[in-house]
């Protein structure tokens, strides 16, 4: 076995999963800023 010399490498299978990655990331990013910004207002008040 070679070692490899990237951590990383782009397969063809990489693109299908990227998106669907990209998605979970930006709807968990999504839902803690509505949380962080539901406390913000709740403790505020």
């Amino acid at each position: 076995m070679r070692p490899k010399r990237y951590p990383y490498q782009k397969r063809p299978a990489d693109k299908l999963v990227i998106p669907e990655f990209k998605k979970r990331i930006t709807l968990e990013e999504l839902l803690e800023s509505i949380f962080d910004n539901y406390r913000k207002i709740h403790f505020s008040i």
